[in-house]
């Protein structure tokens, strides 16, 4: 825009004015005198010195951007913009995946020195971009035990687990299909995979089941426990469950997590890494429809999380719960699925591989711990 100011000039009364021109140079760093001979400094000064952070990249400010012409105020967005770059990708980036040793490859003195390493340092390991970035997807060297391993929640988790070459150990309780599970895993990821049965209601299963997968394929650094028991359906009354329905909903639900996750901790400490993921549910939040046998026993669990993650935070184990609601094929469905469709703020019932996808998440992300995530479609804000 241009403006127009009064002349002396009598034949041209008016005249355009000049235009102000702005400029801006970058800061200069502050050179730093070298010392003279008599003042040489000491070594801790010196590292000091070459320490300071560099001075920050100049940004004019919107107003001396748009007091300039078009075309030079281009030319300096684009050039501090670019520097702007250049500063972000010189800075090292931090991975969010570490990756300990195979506790199986330590013994003896190597062990001890690991466990010494662990308790100098910080169990978030900071990495270079050029090593972590290209395996901080990788779960390779870990072992996932996975408990359901053979239902819609579990056979998905242990699919999303090895597609980033981790190994797992299947258990299940009476399904056939366990075989075909291991096969696949096997020939889709080339993972090491086995299938173990128990009956969790069993506390001396349990016992042999930790102690079976140990024994074949070591000891794990990630535990999902998704293995969940129900009864009955759509309990009206608390007469309808029996003193031993409900123990048994207990035992399955949460006494078998809580065992398994206090045989697994030790190793998980020793090796200073650790990921425990509990299957929760809604019904620990709100009660659910399904029953007080099965709503207490997820409410436990997340009680369980809470303790757990205060407990063992400062070890590099992290302990989560994810909450899910209305999974398609899963048996917790409480009816028709059309009819609870209508329930959902989304519109669709949930998919077992995004109860998978955030279980993954959790095992990635060591800065998560003591959260219940919910997992339902916008039914339940929090």
């Amino acid at each position: 825009m241009t403006t127009y100011v009064q002349s002396q000039n009598a034949q041209a009364p008016y005249q355009a004015a000049p235009q102000a021109q702005v400029y801006y140079q970058p800061q200069q760093p502050q050179q730093v005198p070298p010392y003279p001979q008599s003042r040489q400094p000491s070594y801790s000064q010196q590292v000091q010195t070459y320490q300071q952070p560099a001075p920050q990249a100049y940004a004019p400010s919107q107003q001396q951007l748009y007091a300039v012409p078009p075309p030079q105020r281009q030319q300096a967005v684009g050039s501090y913009l670019e520097r702007q770059q250049d500063s972000y990708l010189s800075q090292p980036q931090n991975s969010y995946l570490e990756r300990p040793q195979d506790t199986r490859r330590l013994s003896g003195s190597s062990q001890r020195s690991h466990k010494s390493h662990h308790s100098h340092h910080s169990h978030r390991s900071h990495h270079s971009a050029d090593g972590e970035y290209a395996h901080r997807s990788r779960l390779k060297g870990h072992l996932a035990l996975v408990t359901g391993a053979t239902g819609g929640i579990g056979k998905a988790t242990c699919h999303a687990l090895a597609a980033l070459g981790c190994s797992i150990a299947v258990h299940y309780h009476s399904a056939s299909t366990s075989s075909d599970l291991v096969a696949a895993l096997q020939t889709q990821y080339n993972v090491h995979c086995a299938a173990f049965q128990a009956d969790l209601r069993d506390y001396d299963q349990v016992r042999r089941l930790h102690a079976e997968v140990v024994s074949g394929l070591g000891a794990p650094t990630i535990l999902f426990n998704n293995a969940g028991l129900t009864i009955k359906h759509s309990v009206r009354d608390i007469g309808e469950i029996s003193i031993d329905d409900f123990e048994a909903t207990w035992r399955a639900n949460c006494g078998s997590a809580f065992l398994l996750t206090q045989l697994c901790l030790p190793a998980m400490v020793e090796h200073g890494w650790g990921r425990v993921v509990f299957c929760g549910s809604v019904a620990g939040f709100t009660g659910g429809v399904v029953g007080p046998h099965y709503a207490s026993s997820k409410s436990a669990l997340h009680g369980l999380v809470h303790w757990l993650a205060g407990a063992y935070a400062a070890k590099g184990v992290t302990v989560n719960a994810v909450a899910p609601a209305l999974i398609e094929g899963t048996a917790m469905l409480p009816g028709d699925g059309g009819e609870l469709v209508k329930k959902i703020p989304v519109g669709v019932l949930g998919r077992p591989e995004e109860i998978a996808e955030t279980v993954v998440w959790m095992v990635k992300t060591g800065y998560v711990t003591n959260k219940v995530v919910a997992v339902d479609g916008g039914m339940f804000p929090q």
